[in-house]
């Protein structure tokens, strides 16, 4: 072998060497980028039942309070509103999910509000009005899409409203 092919040899060696030293790393790193995946993958799996776990117990309070405001308070008039609001405002203080609770009648306007302000609006436009209106059961709560501030979310940057219809003696 003469010199210049064991130069040649030498330097074709160390090629494959350090190339081989790449591939490993490159190996290391995806396998690396993967373990990492898994457990970040795995960590917000656990966040997002936790996160569910607690809109389900949210959206949960949310459909028992108008059941219980309706079993309490079955006719809101003059008399009743008052009480009814005082009632509205308890739970909504105890509902981290609830900034606003409202007594609306079949007009839209409201009758009882866990904020004074908005007794005797008018919310009959609203979606959370109209969709259980055109589709009314008692037994579902309506669920808007969420939405920038309006005046019944207005301590919140985002709100989803939700309703649950009440039927009269009428049926109505």
């Amino acid at each position: 072998m003469t010199r210049r092919t064991t130069r040649r040899t030498q330097w074709l060696l160390l090629a494959l060497t350090l190339l081989l030293l790449g591939a490993l790393l490159v190996a290391e790193r995806i396998a690396e980028h993967r373990r990492t995946e898994a457990a970040e993958g795995a960590r917000l799996q656990a966040l997002a039942r936790t996160v569910a776990d607690n809109l389900h117990q949210q959206l949960q309070a949310l459909d028992n309070a108008p059941v219980s405001v309706r079993n309490d308070f079955p006719r809101i008039d003059d008399a009743s509103a008052a009480a009814a609001s005082h009632r509205l405002k308890v739970l909504s203080d105890v509902m981290p999910g609830a900034r606003t609770m409202l007594v609306l009648d079949a007009q839209g306007k409201v009758l009882a509000a866990s904020r004074a302000e908005m007794l005797g609006r008018d919310f009959s436009e609203r979606n959370y009005f109209q969709r259980p209106r055109t589709r009314p059961d008692p037994r579902t709560l309506y669920v808007s899409a969420p939405s920038p501030r309006r005046s019944a979310c207005t301590r919140s940057t985002w709100c989803a409203p939700s309703s649950a219809p009440a039927a009269h003696s009428k049926g109505r």
